[in-house]
């Protein structure tokens, strides 16, 4: 139980929670990551135990839309137990502050923390800013390259830079990059094709929009990697705080998971990509 000058602190938009992978400041009026916390205690924890089985000793770790840490905490804290280091990226400025204190609250130390986005090339872009007192889903903002015409929308401008600026001078090698983006996957990895040839690292990404995940899935086989689907829960049905799950709460994400060629990783219980036409949405 928080003292209750430490709870009647908190602005009224955001709740801090005691979750099953520490404590986090979260947005109540989140519909999905910040509700999946304060309801839940966690948040897409069997897509963190994957990512935690392919983290390499002394190796980096790249997550690209880290929101506002609910996956990006116990990375780093693994990571952390092996030598590694977590880059987050993260462009809207609100979830940005919120994934800075939950590092801070957690007392991590070992991640790079960056409010901006990645694209396929440097430069910068806008985004839609939500209205954060309203009932939404904060990680579903995407970037545009430019403003739109509705003349009333509240429109942020970002710095877009690409992975292969802003590893051009690491020395750690990269083992993963996990993307969740909104549809922007394809321009970060094209962004980052010097990196992929170089590092050859695990890719974890989101693939959600059928229209888009031919070109996605065309551009990684090219890459010579082998691809498999990854639709882990939002929530599990065993979640920290036994929260009783009702069926509209029983939402998957749907990821790939891509591991090079050369590499020969045995990967079980994941569905192979057989063909790059084929999704979850359309079958």
């Amino acid at each position: 139980m928080l003292p209750e000058t430490l709870t009647n602190a908190l602005p009224d938009d955001k709740a801090l929670v005691a979750g099953r992978f520490g404590l986090f400041l979260a947005l109540i009026n989140d519909q999905f990551i910040g509700r999946s916390l304060i309801f839940t205690g966690e948040y897409s924890s069997d897509e963190f135990q994957l990512l935690a089985s392919l983290c390499l000793r002394d190796h980096a770790v790249l997550e690209v839309g880290a929101n506002i840490g609910a996956i990006s905490v116990p990375l780093a804290r693994y990571l952390n137990g092996i030598g590694g280091k977590l880059y987050c990226y993260e462009p809207q400025q609100t979830i940005f502050n919120i994934l800075c204190a939950n590092m801070a609250l957690n007392g991590i130390e070992n991640v790079v923390l960056k409010g901006i986005g990645l694209g396929e090339k440097f430069g910068s872009s806008f985004y839609e800013l939500p209205d954060y007192g309203k009932l939404g889903n904060y990680g579903d903002v995407c970037l545009t390259e430019g403003l739109s015409e509705n003349m009333d929308s509240r429109e942020i401008k970002t710095l877009v830079s690409t992975l292969d600026k802003e590893l051009m001078d690491e020395s750690i090698p990269i083992g993963l990059i996990k993307i969740d983006v909104q549809g922007m996957e394809l321009n970060v990895l094209k962004g980052g094709e010097k990196t992929i040839e170089k590092h050859r690292p695990i890719l974890y990404f989101e693939n959600d929009i059928p229209e888009k995940s031919m070109a996605l899935l065309d551009f990684v086989k090219s890459h010579d990697y082998e691809m498999y689907w990854h639709l882990p829960p939002i929530v599990t049905e065993n979640n920290y705080f036994g929260y009783d799950l009702g069926d509209s709460e029983r939402i998957v994400s749907i990821n790939v998971l891509a591991v090079p060629s050369e590499k020969k990783y045995k990967i079980n219980g994941l569905s192979r990509v057989l063909d790059e036409h084929d999704h979850p949405l359309t079958k």
